[in-house]
């Protein structure tokens, strides 16, 4: 029985020890990670049609583009920063994201008129690992009407 009680006794002092230490391990893991630069590059392919090609809104309107911007927040989400990569007329643009190193980024690139209305937007998640990540917009090959039956 003494055996018993000290291994019963050794194992809950090793469990109690495994949960003191625990917060001390994870609050080194949790240190901020140094911080990263990522460049935003956008490219727009045949500049003189995208700038003049009139894009019809949700809310009907034919509008033309003024500028491409990039809205991006880190994952704790609670904030989110926009910033003008290319204006019109332009060709290309780039804008510098600052994060801590291997943070994930939500990145929106969107085509907005002169109002901000949102033309046009792609979305994705990327990790900051401090490379460039580069964008292509372009206006679309083609635009037909829309038929339905009814």
């Amino acid at each position: 029985m003494n055996t018993r009680r000290m291994v019963s006794s050794l194992v809950l002092a090793l469990f109690v020890a495994m949960l003191l230490a625990a917060p001390v391990c994870s609050a080194a893991a949790q240190s901020p990670d140094k911080p990263t630069k990522m460049l935003m590059k956008v490219d727009v392919v045949d500049p003189n049609l995208f700038w003049s090609y009139p894009y019809i809104s949700r809310d009907g309107k034919a509008r033309i583009p003024a500028a491409i911007q990039i809205v991006w927040s880190t994952t704790n989400g609670l904030s989110s920063e926009t910033g003008t990569v290319v204006v019109a007329k332009k060709d290309r643009g780039q804008l510098e994201i600052t994060t801590d190193k291997d943070a994930f980024v939500d990145i929106e690139v969107q085509v907005v008129d002169a109002k901000k209305v949102i033309l046009g937007k792609a979305s994705l998640q990327v990790r900051n690992v401090g490379k460039e990540i580069a964008f292509a917009v372009y206006p679309p090959e083609y635009t037909s009407p829309s038929i339905e039956m009814q």
